[in-house]
């Protein structure tokens, strides 16, 4: 559920270029020195612990939670932990997933050979599959795969929202993205997705907002 609010502020000097001026019946101009108040509105995501908890509660089950997360993320680590669907050959044309990642930065690295090179350093977090679209329910041409990067609070968050992350086993995300893959590339809800995903030579599409 969201919720709109509203806050007003009273300014002593007005933040406009234009002071409110009074007319008055002898034409004389009188500057309005009368306090401004200005509404600022605020949008915010309503949740039950919102009303009906304490501080100090509120404080122990975000402990709590990101306790329980943290475990969560460790046992998906673990192979043993649940089968993984089964592994296909690759073949010419093959689609994979693509991952989450963060920008950190830029910086120059030299070769062996001493050419310097400029290069983006992008940090994948807590990057997991979420969600396997087969071809009916992505477009009906090609499977996707939603993978969501970097944890976060369930807090503020619509329930709808955690659904996901909740039958996938897997902590909320900041970020979410959805990758077509081709049926032979597919990987199951839950799986870790790390930076070795990829490997030293590969041409890989990136996309940001810069």
């Amino acid at each position: 559920m969201t919720a709109l609010t509203c806050r007003f502020i009273k300014l002593a000097d007005s933040l406009l270029r234009r002071a409110p001026v009074t007319v008055s019946r002898a034409g004389a101009a009188l500057q309005s020195r009368a306090p401004i108040i200005q509404g600022i509105r605020t949008h915010r995501t309503n949740t039950w612990w919102d009303e009906h908890l304490t501080e100090d509660n509120a404080s122990f089950l975000k402990k709590v939670i990101t306790e329980e997360y943290k475990q969560q993320t460790t046992d998906k680590l673990s192979p043993l932990k649940d089968e993984p669907w089964p592994r296909h050959e690759w073949v010419e044309g093959s689609r994979r997933v693509g991952l989450v990642a963060v920008k950190l930065g830029m910086m120059p690295v030299w070769t062996k050979s001493g050419e310097r090179h400029v290069v983006t350093m992008l940090q994948v977090q807590d990057c997991h599959v979420v969600k396997h679209l087969s071809k009916e329910e992505y477009d009906g041409h090609t499977a996707a795969l939603i993978v969501g990067g970097k944890n976060v609070s369930p807090f503020h968050r619509p329930e709808g929202y955690l659904e996901v992350f909740r039958n996938a086993g897997v902590p909320p995300k900041q970020k979410l993205t959805t990758f077509c893959v081709s049926d032979n590339a597919i990987i199951k809800p839950g799986t870790p997705l790390y930076a070795a995903h990829f490997r030293p030579g590969q041409y890989v599409d990136v996309t940001a907002k810069t």
